[in-house]
């Protein structure tokens, strides 16, 4: 840990907005592989199951839990940057290539390879955000951490404002032209962006090594890393081999009995084999890690759940963000499809004024 935050105002404010600034490296991506990507989807013409569908490719958000001991456990590039600005360079510099390959794929005639990319960008942007997250726990003292956590989600919100609503404004139909840009152009933007992100990283960002604690056997994480990632590479297998079948068998003689269409009891059934899915690949990734003894998961696990009320404050999480999930998950298409808005005017009055009040709310929310 470092005391300078504490000892020298001045040099406490530059670290704060380093903070920021790492803040808003962590909001660009989402809305790429969120609302923004929505946006470009629908003025494709895409039909919104399939949006709706290719909404999961923010999963990696979720279960990042699983790689972050890795990210938290090695030195990418040792001697160099530490271990935190290190991961931080290269997740950047991989996002801005991932965000590059995104821009040169049409999603109506390369679909798969489209979500596979988006995938990658969705698995980048998580990884970057665990590396944010615990390079400001190590920088900032206890006291700085509240307002620290406030001028991050600040830095979070502005990028959310200039990927996902800005981005609205500039690629609207009615500016096609000298003054509009395409999607493929913006997403080649914000891969610039990332790689000014990358440099911030290397040369402004404070280099603090964290403490440190016991440490397990790194041949032991390496195996059970990769032993997580075969249970869930089989899950996944499985999932396609029979999923199809056993959603079939549970559902579809209900949804033979309703009034949808072939098409849409399709991607209902598509939704069920979804879901048999992850209920087969979960449990088995964790059997795999506790066989496996993957430590630095299962310790870093053990010690969440130790803490008093660990499950409540879970569960709390959950139930806060289900609703906030539901509601925007398909907004962006409800409201350029089903209410037939223009890109500009969801940009300025859902994104831009939206998310300044969700910035105007993030001071207050660090007082003690």
């Amino acid at each position: 840990m470092t005391q300078a935050v504490a000892a020298q105002p001045a040099q406490a404010w530059w670290v704060l907005l380093t903070v920021a600034l790492a803040g808003f490296a962590s909001g660009l991506p989402l809305a790429l592989t969120g609302q923004a990507m929505q946006a470009w989807l629908s003025l494709e013409g895409i039909d919104v199951a399939t949006i709706g569908f290719l909404s999961l490719v923010g999963l990696p958000y979720t279960f990042k839990f699983l790689w972050a001991p890795l990210m938290d456990r090695f030195e990418p590039l040792p001697g160099l940057l530490g271990r935190r600005r290190g991961w931080l360079v290269i997740t950047q510099l991989a996002l801005a290539g991932a965000l590059l390959a995104l821009s040169t794929t049409s999603p109506k005639t390369q679909t798969l390879g489209f979500a596979l990319l988006a995938v990658m960008v969705a698995f980048l942007s998580a990884s970057q955000d665990v590396v944010i997250d615990a390079w400001r726990t190590d920088v900032l003292d206890p006291a700085h951490r509240g307002l620290g956590a406030s001028l991050t989600v600040l830095g979070y919100r502005l990028a959310m404002i200039l990927s996902g609503g800005v981005a609205l404004i500039w690629t609207d139909p009615a500016n096609a032209g000298s003054e509009g840009w395409t999607w493929p152009e913006v997403y080649r933007f914000m891969a610039m962006l990332m790689l000014g992100a990358a440099a911030l990283s290397a040369f402004v960002l404070p280099r603090v090594e964290p403490l440190q604690g016991p440490r397990s056997q790194a041949a032991n994480d390496l195996r059970g890393f990769l032993a997580v990632l075969v249970a869930v590479a089989l899950g996944v297998w499985a999932s396609n081999r029979w999923g199809a079948q056993a959603a079939q068998l549970l559902a579809g003689p209900a949804l033979a009995s309703t009034a949808l269409t072939p098409a849409m009891q399709k991607k209902w059934l598509d939704l069920v084999a979804l879901l048999l899915g992850v209920g087969l690949t979960l449990p088995l990734a964790a059997w795999t890690a506790r066989a496996a003894r993957f430590e630095t998961l299962l310790g870093g696990l053990r010690n969440y759940f130790a803490q008093p009320g660990a499950a409540a404050f879970l569960l709390f999480i959950v139930l806060y963000k289900l609703g906030d999930a539901f509601a925007g998950s398909l907004l962006t298409p409800f409201l350029l499809q089903g209410m037939a808005y223009s890109q500009a005017e969801v940009g300025v009055v859902n994104k831009l004024i939206g998310l300044w009040l969700t910035i105007a709310g993030a001071p207050p929310s660090s007082a003690p």
